[in-house]
């Protein structure tokens, strides 16, 4: 969003007359995985079929070291009834998109 007007540079403190609150959902995906020893003759269907049966321990896995590993899932803007002077003021950062 552009700034034409040059409000930006003069974003009042958040109060109720001047700014809303809205809630930011999103779903954090994280890389995990575990390296596991399998007899050389089971193929990657039944690795998998024993997986998605439960048959890995989920906290065995480990974070996946690649700093890029997963991803956020961003759902949508949901206004809060009451506005909140302790959210965090992300006012010009938004102006400034």
């Amino acid at each position: 969003m552009s700034d034409e007007t040059g409000w930006v540079n003069r974003v009042p403190d958040p109060n109720e007359k001047t700014h809303r609150t809205v809630r930011i959902w999103a779903t954090m995906e994280t890389e995990l995985y575990l390296d596991i020893n399998v007899p050389i003759n089971i193929d990657d269907d039944e690795v998998h079929h024993f997986v998605q049966e439960g048959g890995i321990n989920g906290e065995d896995m480990v974070a996946d070291p690649d700093p890029f590993a997963g991803s956020w899932i961003w759902n949508d803007v949901m206004s809060v009834d009451k506005f909140d002077p302790t959210a965090t003021d992300y006012s010009i950062e938004v102006l400034e998109s």
